[in-house]
């Protein structure tokens, strides 16, 4: 008796669904609007997390902006933050009451105020720190290393490029 083959979909031990090859929308040829749908499922997850510890995402953009850093201005938080200066400053006031981060003016420049993150702000999200490197390094797995490497410089010349083309 002949050998009865199963049909190669049958065979596949990729369980995720078939690519169907489809005219792009007008959204899918739109790069904002990838970015912000990449954005959107990648960070879903993660987002929920903060959510479930009560840690609004702004607050998270905040004291992650101040992580590394050895202080930064309101509007350079703002630009990190994805909001108008206004609301940073509403932010950055809240998260002072709170003993998260604390305002100095500037040595340099009297009327800029440099916003760092205090002790008790790093404890706040040290789990989060790390928790957000971990997504991100499986994210980075689970895509390819090396297009996630060259996604990501590629992303970043895209935000210089548009961010000298707003600032000159």
């Amino acid at each position: 008796m002949p050998e009865i083959h199963a049909p190669a979909a049958a065979r596949r031990t990729d369980t995720r669904p078939a690519q169907v090859t489809k005219t792009p929308t007008l959204h899918d040829r739109l790069l904002p609007y990838l970015l912000a749908r990449a954005s959107h499922i990648i960070s879903a997850e993660f987002y929920d997390n903060l959510r479930r510890r009560g840690v609004p995402v702004r607050r998270w953009r905040l004291l992650g902006l101040l992580w590394d850093s050895d202080g930064m201005t309101i509007g350079e938080l703002s630009e990190g933050i994805l909001v108008e200066q206004s609301s940073t400053t509403r932010l950055v006031d809240r998260a002072v009451a709170e003993g998260l981060v604390r305002k100095a003016t500037d040595a340099g420049d009297k009327r800029k105020v440099v916003v760092t993150i205090t002790d008790k702000g790093r404890a706040h999200i040290a789990d989060l720190v790390d928790e957000a490197q971990r997504v991100n390094a499986a994210l980075a797995e689970d895509f390819d290393p090396q297009k996630t490497a060259a996604l990501m410089a590629a992303l970043r010349d895209l935000i210089d490029h548009f961010s000298r083309r707003k600032d000159g």
